[in-house]
């Protein structure tokens, strides 16, 4: 279940993320959602199977510290960038790690007709940009390759 959404009369279309370490993203575009309602996108007969992936980790420090900082990871594929993972720096040291898939995204498009159908993004295997967004705005990012291996000291000054 996905909760909470703006409550509005009108349906809006949402993409949805799924993450779980060990297997690759999945990303469910145009999902519609109305207010009082309840969209389906799998169930016991049509469970969402992503393929398993090799996991690599991406750390790096923010400066200054009371930056405070929020460090996303963002995957582009179909002309979109994906927001796949999220961390806040460590308030006392600056450092993050994200741990993301090695391996490329899977794309499907919403439909009430269970499975929904997934491909994948093979140009976005393993590319990501980390963004850091400090609380004072401006954020900044850099273009990682987690495809062979995991990345270390990106790191971000403001």
């Amino acid at each position: 279940m996905l909760t909470p959404l703006p409550q509005t009369g009108a349906s809006t279309r949402y993409d949805v993320v799924i993450v779980q370490n060990g297997f690759a993203t999945g990303v469910i575009q145009s999902v519609p959602v109305s207010a009082g309602s309840t969209t389906v996108v799998s169930n016991s007969s049509a469970p969402i199977s992503l393929p398993a992936s090799t996991d690599q980790t991406v750390t790096g420090t923010v400066t200054p510290v009371t930056s405070n900082a929020t460090i996303r990871a963002l995957q582009a594929f179909n002309g979109t960038s994906f927001a796949v993972a999220s961390v806040n720096t460590n308030g006392d040291s600056g450092a993050y790690a994200l741990t993301l898939p090695s391996t490329p995204a899977y794309d499907g498009v919403y439909s009430a007709t269970l499975p929904i159908a997934f491909a994948a993004a093979g140009s976005a295997a393993g590319k990501y940009t980390i963004e850091a967004d400090p609380e004072s705005g401006g954020a900044k990012s850099s273009q990682v390759d987690l495809s062979a291996a995991g990345a270390t000291n990106v790191n971000f000054s403001f």
